[in-house]
């Protein structure tokens, strides 16, 4: 993660003062004459404080505080601070690595959307608008709500006699000897070193693969237990009943008439440049507005062509040119599409959602101003001109499939394209019929399949799952990977190489899946509702004790060393 460089960073400065100050101590001593027995008595007394402090920061050092001042007490578990630092970090990392995914590091996005400066320590950073709870304070109440929450399911977990297979022991060593190879690679002497670096002073090795041991149990236990569960064609029906539209996108074309836009007349104050209207201005742009929205109406447009030619036949825009400057130019509807449900306009989203509604429906609707308090005023600011274009309810099949992918290496760089000459597109194509070959000799299951993937594949995004990827909808997948598992012919068991702009693909496919994708997830969402009631209940029965999160890093910093 971006935030170890700048925290190592921040731990180096704090050691380096350190020195720099008892370097001034040990030097301003020289200097000191003893000349009384009271003075040297009050030396001695003032020395051993000072001894104390160096023994007390070399301790602190080590992590020996940090591995024995409980800081949370869960049933019977006395959690120490390095142990909720675990929890701590961890719950910053995922939640910077989502943010990162989905926003592409848009730095200023995040501060914007979420009020984080990255580049600021999180306890000097507001969570809140208020300015009471910073980013620190809310992560570290993650951590400390995570780690009741795993405590919870590994106490229920021993409990019940539920036991880690072979193969989860076995991914909890896969995730440290990958950690250890990583910080190898990264310059780090040893794993301890690099857990130190990233959770801070107190981490170790031992204690970091029981942190992730009792992670394993806690969530091989809840999956289990979610597996477990059973739904089927009635209760999906009824879910869908109750939230007809949930699992649903639509496509619309909308254009919004401002009675602002319709003012005319006006005071301009020459202070401060603004225009007031009258009462009687006022009135009069609101009934032009209606009328623009009833003419619009009047057109009965039924797509974004027919609308936008409603548009341009209102009296405002007469003397606009379809290609005039800014501000003179004719406006025209916003067509969107695959919109869920969730993010459509409260204004029009339930006309949309109708079940009877047809492609090339059309309304009109107002648009009221809201008191401050949220609710409607009934004053009209303006219409909303819709039409519906479509809804898609995710009815289609899918598929669930494993592979390998085999880079393409080389290459010849032209304006940021990258072109693969036939010989080395032959010798990627040779690695990945070797790969095949050794597959060919084994009995050809799914499971050997996916035993082979990690050491083979150069898809990162499945490298630790066995390269599986389950229930693909059409089009999801790059050409010609997708017409590969999406053939009619194709059946379970099937294994080809496929070519596609990023290498070869040793492709599995494991089957068509028996729901289609909004089945699916109305059966996780199902699936996942039931877990978190049962997860509550277990939690809410549990023994919480004293909790101090004031041991743990707030002043972690996420930006990474080279924006210093």
């Amino acid at each position: 993660m971006s935030a170890s460089s700048k925290k190592k960073l921040r731990k180096e400065q704090q050691a380096l003062q350190m020195t720099e100050k008892q370097l001034k101590e040990q030097k301003e001593a020289k200097k000191t004459k003893i000349y009384t027995i009271a003075f040297v008595t009050a030396m001695a007394i003032i020395l051993v404080a000072f001894l104390g402090s160096i023994v007390y920061n070399r301790l602190d050092e080590t992590g020996f505080f940090a591995r024995h001042d409980t800081v949370l007490e869960v049933n019977d578990h006395d959690i120490n601070a390095v142990e909720l630092n675990y929890f701590y970090i961890d719950a910053i990392s995922n939640q910077y690595n989502a943010w990162y995914s989905e926003y592409q590091n848009s730095t200023p996005y995040m501060l914007t959307m979420y009020g984080l400066d990255i580049y600021k320590p999180l306890n000097q950073s507001y969570y809140d608008t208020e300015g009471k709870v910073t980013w620190a304070d809310m992560f570290a109440n993650q951590a400390v709500q995570d780690a009741i929450e795993i405590y919870t399911l590994y106490d229920a977990a021993k409990a019940e006699g539920h036991k880690l297979t072979e193969e989860e022991k076995q991914n909890v060593e896969e995730i440290l000897h990958n950690i250890e190879h990583s910080a190898i690679d990264g310059g780090f002497a040893s794993l301890g070193e690099y857990l130190t670096y990233m959770y801070g002073n107190g981490a170790r090795k031992s204690s970091y693969r029981d942190y992730l041991n009792v992670l394993a149990l806690a969530n091989s236990y809840r999956n289990a237990h979610t597996e477990a569960l059973s739904y089927g064609e009635a209760d999906y029906t009824a879910y869908l009943a109750e939230h007809p539209n949930d699992y649903s996108n639509f496509s619309y074309t909308v254009y919004q008439l401002r009675v602002s836009d319709f003012y005319q007349g006006g005071t301009k104050d020459e202070a401060t440049g603004t225009t007031t209207y009258s009462d009687e201005e006022k009135a009069a742009a609101e009934a032009a507005c209606k009328a623009a929205a009833d003419s619009i109406a009047a057109a009965k447009p039924t797509n974004a062509e027919s609308l936008n030619a409603a548009i341009a036949s209102l009296s405002i825009y007469q003397n606009a040119s379809s290609e005039g400057s800014e501000g003179s130019s004719v406006p025209t509807a916003t067509v969107n599409e695959d919109v869920a449900f969730a993010y459509l306009s409260t204004y029009y989203k339930d006309w949309l959602g109708d079940a009877s509604r047809k492609s090339g429906d059309f309304t009109i609707v107002p648009i009221t101003e809201k008191a401050e308090d949220g609710t409607d005023t009934g004053k009209v600011t303006g219409y909303y001109a819709v039409i519906f274009d479509g809804r898609d309810d995710f009815m289609e099949d899918t598929v669930t499939i494993r592979h390998i992918l085999v880079d393409f290496e080389g290459g010849t760089v032209t304006n940021g394209v990258t072109t693969y000459t036939d010989a080395e597109k032959q010798a990627t194509k040779q690695k990945a019929e070797e790969i095949l070959a050794q597959f060919n000799a084994t009995g050809k299951t799914e499971d050997e399949f996916a035993a082979m993937v990690e050491a083979n594949t150069d898809d990162g995004g499945s490298m630790y799952n066995g390269g599986l990827y389950s229930h693909v909808l059409e089009g999801q997948m790059v050409d010609g990977f997708n017409d590969w598992i999406f053939d009619a012919k194709r059946n379970p068991g099937d294994c080809e190489i496929v070519e596609t702009e990023f290498g070869y693909h040793l492709i599995y496919f494991v089957e068509k899946d028996e729901l289609n994708y909004r089945d699916y997830m109305v059966d996780s969402t199902l699936r996942t509702e039931a877990t978190q009631a049962w997860l509550k209940e277990k939690v809410d029965a549990t023994k919480v004790g004293e909790r101090d999160i004031s041991k743990l890093d707030l002043d972690f910093t996420i930006a990474p060393s080279s924006a210093y």
